[in-house]
């Protein structure tokens, strides 16, 4: 900028702007993870007009007229590529940034104002995964059994002694045969004994390579089935069946899920991973009441977290418009309730909706596919879409942000 007396200013299309009620701004670079803070009323402004529809990503400026603190502002913005500086000539036309804006094709809203489509149209393909819980039968009496299946996938155990029957099992497969299921999660109870276990790969065929059989170390069986086994491990440990289970699991079709509680579970796992040399592990917090400041300590996000890693800008997109831990997904318990998150209000029943209702009722009413951080505190936080959607710890732990930005 030093011998230039006009300068054509451009924010390159690759920096997402948030605002916090224009007391201060964030320039976030998606493709390098720099960016700036500022709350300078001068670079506030702008900013604001580069983004004015007529002015189209870049303004004009006059080096004699900007003060020293948006000079400053310009030359961090440039070499952290934000913005871009253009020599103005009369020879040369304009430079135009189109800059980019969510455009979802299928929104709820624009088929909502649309009187020549239906919300209904091809809703099927919404539907990427599918979890079955076929019966609610268990001896095991965990300790954390109604708590842990509200969290992760965990199994449960009911009193009802609930089980999905044949005729119900056929309807599912078949509504759902044309669906990009990515995954079918068959969980219990223990699913060991639901009567029809050995028959879901029949039964499921179109769906066949991504089923997930899920199951508790201390129920598992060694069965024929060409499935993908899930097994989930709690604290404290029975070393002889966990041994078991072990040795009769499919090492290569199976993964081991981990819930921890403490510091003292990681390690403990660490050392189970190690011993016993398992390739296939996750390792899944349980909030037990008790242990927030485990939680704390290890799940909170803080200003550095958010900026570990560079975000991209479909990223932030996606957390604009949906819920990636919910969308797609639907869970079906033994007695037929259909929910989009366990945590949400009931959908329906598989023996008294079908699929294409019970999908057509999730996107009109949003019970958790789009459930997006628009409510306080995060509804003013300049963060708001950096970070991942609400997940259900937020709704154990009975709070809207796990992080220490906003209070």
């Amino acid at each position: 900028m030093e011998n230039q007396e006009k300068f054509w200013l451009f924010i390159k299309p690759h920096v997402y702007v948030s605002k916090e009620e224009n007391k201060c701004m964030l320039l976030y670079n998606t493709q390098n993870g720099e960016f700036i803070e500022t709350a300078r009323q001068h670079a506030i402004n702008t900013v604001n007009q580069l983004h004015e529809r007529q002015n189209l990503g870049t303004i004009l400026m006059e080096k004699k007229v900007i003060d020293s603190e948006i000079e400053t502002f310009i030359r961090e913005a440039e070499q952290k590529k934000i913005f871009g500086i253009m020599l103005y000539s009369e020879k040369h036309p304009r430079p135009v940034q189109l800059m980019p804006v969510l455009n979802i094709q299928k929104d709820i809203e624009k088929l909502r104002k649309d009187t020549d489509r239906s919300i209904g149209e091809d809703t099927l393909h919404y539907l990427t995964e599918l979890t079955l819980y076929v019966n609610d039968d268990c001896s095991l009496r965990c300790r954390h059994c109604k708590e842990a299946y509200k969290q992760v996938n965990f199994c449960i155990q009911n009193n009802t002694k609930f089980s999905i029957d044949l005729p119900t099992l056929q309807s599912i497969a078949k509504q759902i045969q044309y669906a990009p299921i990515g995954r079918l999660n068959i969980i219990g109870g223990n699913i060991f004994k639901y009567p029809l276990l050995e028959n879901i790969v029949d039964i499921f065929d179109a769906q066949k390579e991504v089923i997930h059989c899920w199951s508790h170390y201390r129920n598992f069986q060694p069965k024929d089935l060409d499935v993908n086994f899930d097994i989930w491990v709690d604290f404290p440990v029975s070393n002889e069946l966990l041994k078991k289970c072990l040795c009769d699991a499919p090492q290569d079709k199976t993964t081991f899920h981990f819930l921890i509680k403490n510091t003292e579970d990681v390690v403990n796992t660490e050392e189970i991973i190690e011993e016993h040399n398992l390739a296939n592990t996750e390792l899944h917090p349980f909030y037990t009441g008790e242990n927030i400041e485990f939680f704390e300590d290890n799940i909170f996000l803080n200003r550095e977290d958010i900026f570990s890693e560079i975000i991209e800008q479909r990223k932030i997109f996606c957390n604009q418009a949906f819920n990636f831990h919910n969308f797609g997904k639907l869970i079906v318990s033994a007695n037929g309730d259909v929910f989009a998150n366990i945590n949400a209000p009931k959908l329906g029943n598989v023996k008294e909706n079908s699929f294409l209702e019970l999908l057509y009722k999730e996107l009109d009413e949003n019970t958790a596919w789009r459930k997006t951080r628009t409510e306080k505190p995060c509804d003013n936080c300049l963060y708001q879409y950096l970070c991942p959607p609400t997940s259900n710890y937020e709704f154990v732990i009975g709070k809207p942000n796990l992080c220490t930005v906003k209070s």
